[in-house]
């Protein structure tokens, strides 16, 4: 892709280019300003690394002697960090583990290797922490830390140690979402320079399969995305973030090529200057942010082929629910009628294409609304929900129906388990209760090829087990004894932490309320308990 965001200065690959500009390398600095009498007493400490170790079988290794699982007793200043380690964050339990490591040694050994050719060892597969923390505490004068007993792992390339890496800390789940795509990119380069031959996304995901590492074709792009357009932003982003970006920037730049702006001036007129003025904005602690910089993009866009905000939005709606649309269908949009005062504009939705979960989000006006008639009240609240699902990276699940009180109905396919589960699960269950499926009467309303209804009615060969299958594997949620499917009580909580979210949800809410009010017979369901499960 032309026009990619500038690499960040000092970086090589997205990693530092020495061990000392690491963020562990870092966190040692101040153990090494110390008074000359104790800089003397550290070098006879350092020169008692170069005589024999105590009497150990694996004392005396040698190159070529390296056994692959071997247990070996090794001087712990010999041992360097991976360099390439794609997390950068400070483990935040450092100080933590350090006193635990002083108190009772290391009771958790981690594995090293070192590359053809190399005399030092090297961290394989995370322990890069524990390194760090054992090799200060042996600086400090604990000389029982002076060698260590660490497993040998025989070197398979560099691709592997990132991918070992990434699989330790994806236990632990304490990886963020730029460290991991830093990481998983920094694989593909790798397998790249071995092979010779570049990758597509699609052999990349097999490749990345085969190292350990599952990793979804639709989170590759987006990873690959981030790195290209939005390196400026680092570890402020979250996944969610890249997939309310990616669509929108997309729609910006398809609208910015009908008046005649090429890729490399979209990016160098339109996104960078937003971008950087957008992170000197940010708070040192604060996310990324992602509506902000958006509706910065959109504002930027509109003054330079000279639009006003509101004519703006209606062409960026109206090209995202026609994306062949041209400029002179663009240029001719009537100008739309001023509400009334007290009546706010009802955003119009867009619709995704096939395959794509985010598109524009319009801005959420929640000021009092008058009551509508019925057909105009079920509209609004199809399209609340929809916006909602294209918020929250659920519009994939989100099917239109009009068979429905509200107009859809979310269909019971596989959600992700990745850093953005719990969102995508809790707008599932929120949406779906709302939309009235959870009762078995509505049920009967939706297609017989829906797969919830299939599994709910127990049609096309389903039996009585395969409702909590798909409720615990594929929907994230639990089944009780009596058949309710429901999630933690502290769930809405992660959607009303998102300031995006939690308006969404709040517009919804408040319609769903005009709704039960107007017409109870109809709107009943929105009455019953979130994630309840009726039985017929």
């Amino acid at each position: 892709m032309s026009g990619k965001a500038a690499p960040v200065p000092g970086m090589s690959h997205g990693f530092p280019a020495s061990l000392e500009a690491s963020a562990l390398g870092k966190r040692m600095e101040g153990t090494s300003r110390i008074a000359a009498s104790e800089v003397r007493q550290r070098l006879k400490l350092q020169d008692r690394l170069t005589l024999p170790g105590p009497a150990d079988a694996a004392a005396g290794l040698k190159r070529g002697d390296d056994i692959d699982g071997a247990r070996i007793l090794v001087p712990v200043m010999q041992v360097r960090t991976y360099d390439r380690n794609p997390r950068r964050t400070i483990n935040p339990k450092f100080d933590e583990i350090k006193e635990s490591i002083r108190a009772v040694g290391l009771l958790t050994p981690f594995n090293i290797t070192r590359r053809p050719g190399e005399a030092h060892f090297i961290v394989c597969g995370g322990g890069n922490t524990r390194l760090v923390i054992l090799q200060q505490l042996f600086q400090e004068g604990h000389a029982q830390f002076e060698q260590v007993e660490l497993t040998f792992k025989t070197w398979r390339g560099e691709a592997d140690a990132i991918a070992g890496h990434i699989g330790e800390n994806d236990q632990r789940g304490d990886m963020c979402f730029w460290d991991r795509a830093v990481g998983i990119m920094d694989i593909k380069a790798s397998l790249e320079a071995e092979s010779g031959n570049p990758l597509s996304l699609r052999q990349f995901e097999v490749e990345l399969k085969r190292l350990g590492l599952s990793v979804a074709l639709a989170n590759i792009s987006l990873m690959k995305f981030a790195l290209e357009w939005l390196a400026p932003l680092g570890q402020r982003l979250t996944g969610l973030d890249v997939k309310r970006i990616q669509p929108r920037l997309n729609l910006l730049k398809r609208l910015a090529g009908l008046w005649e702006v090429d890729e490399v001036g979209f990016h160098e007129a339109i996104i960078t200057p937003a971008l950087h003025e957008h992170v000197q904005a940010l708070a040192p602690d604060s996310g990324a942010d992602a509506e902000q910089l958006m509706r910065r993009w959109e504002a930027t866009l509109a003054e330079r082929i000279g639009v006003d905000s509101p004519k703006f939005a209606r062409m960026l709606a109206a090209l995202d629910k026609a994306p062949s649309a041209q400029r002179i269908d663009l240029e001719s949009l009537a100008v739309a009628e001023k509400p009334s005062v007290g009546q706010p504009a009802i955003a119009p939705v867009t619709q995704p294409e096939p395959g794509q979960d985010i598109g524009v989000s319009p801005e959420i006006l929640l000021t009092s609304m008058p009551t509508p008639n019925q057909s105009d009240l079920r509209h609004h609240l199809r399209e609340a929900a929809e916006r909602l699902a294209r918020a929250g990276g659920v519009a994939g699940w989100f099917a239109p129906l009009e068979a429905l009180p509200l107009g859809y109905y979310m269909e019971a396919a596989p959600l992700p388990q990745d850093e953005d589960m719990e969102i995508r699960r809790t707008l599932w269950w929120f949406l779906a209760a709302a939309s009235g499926q959870l009762n078995t009467d509505l049920t009967q309303r939706l297609p017989e090829s829906s797969r919830w209804r299939r599994v709910v009615l127990r049609e096309g060969g389903m039996d009585e087990s395969a409702y909590p299958f798909m409720v615990e594997d594929d929907l994230l949620a639990h089944v009780t004894q009596d058949g309710q499917a429901v999630l933690e009580p502290w769930s809405m909580l992660v959607l009303l932490q998102d300031e995006l979210l939690a308006g969404h949800c709040l517009e919804l809410a408040r319609l769903a309320s005009v709704a039960r009010v107007s017409d109870r017979i109809t709107y009943r369901h929105l009455a019953e308990a979130i994630h309840r499960k009726e039985c017929g």
